[in-house]
């Protein structure tokens, strides 16, 4: 009863339940969360789908994925389409939950988890490059709910005055580590799509477009590399 009621104050305190219970599901998969990393969104799901049809007639596809926190972008497209992916994330806590799932789900062979600060290090050519960074502008953070900004971690969330500052440095710094015709696909605020997609042809992306998430708002710009290595 103590510990029924200890979990019950943490959550009328506002505490997230995934952080309560330190586990949720993503894409099928349950994954162990811990309050070191963003809890896994529907939305990213989309960006799962997105990149799975991307990649729909690729052989044996290698996928970058920058700033992976629990693993569930890496593990959803590996367990889906046996990709190989190599994860990086800055936060070592990050890291250990990572790997914590991606052995906890058999795919050690596929998938590798590298801390690291964006791409530094990370040698090699991708078919993908695929991110769900901190995209959230930082004067909309204050309108978020207690619930978000008092418990998830604000690495994985402020995405700096435009909500771009990460998505700027995928496109400098990571996107020429993917092969001419490879994909591109990010998840980012809903305001801040077009100007994104204007910078992804501006770096000589082409058929880029936006996708909207599960209730209709744009949250995926996603386009094919060309001439950037």
């Amino acid at each position: 009863e103590r510990r029924v009621d200890e979990l019950v104050q943490r959550r009328l305190a506002g505490e997230p339940v995934a952080y309560i219970i330190g586990e949720w599901e993503f894409y099928g998969l349950g994954l162990d969360i811990s309050p070191a990393v963003l809890i896994p969104r529907p939305e990213t799901e989309v960006l799962v789908d997105v990149v799975l049809e991307g990649l729909a007639d690729v052989e044996a596809p290698r996928v970058l994925e920058v700033g992976c926190g629990t693993g569930c972008i890496a593990c959803s497209l590996t367990r889906e389409a046996g990709t190989q992916v190599v994860a990086t994330d800055v936060s070592p806590e990050a890291v250990a939950c990572a790997r914590a799932n991606v052995e906890m789900l058999g795919l050690e062979e596929l998938v590798e988890v590298i801390e690291c600060d964006c791409v530094d290090g990370v040698r090699g050519s991708f078919d993908c490059l695929v991110s769900n960074p901190p995209y959230i502008p930082t004067a909309e953070l204050a309108e978020l709910p207690h619930e978000v900004t008092g418990f998830e971690p604000s690495l994985a969330l402020d995405g700096g005055a435009d909500g771009l500052v990460f998505f700027d440095r995928l496109v400098a710094e990571a996107l020429p580590l993917v092969k001419d015709g490879g994909l591109f696909a990010c998840e980012l605020h809903e305001t801040c799509l077009d100007e994104a997609a204007r910078r992804l042809r501006e770096a000589g992306c082409i058929d880029v477009k936006v996708t909207k998430d599960l209730v209709g708002r744009d949250r995926i710009v996603s386009g094919i590399c060309r001439d950037l290595q």
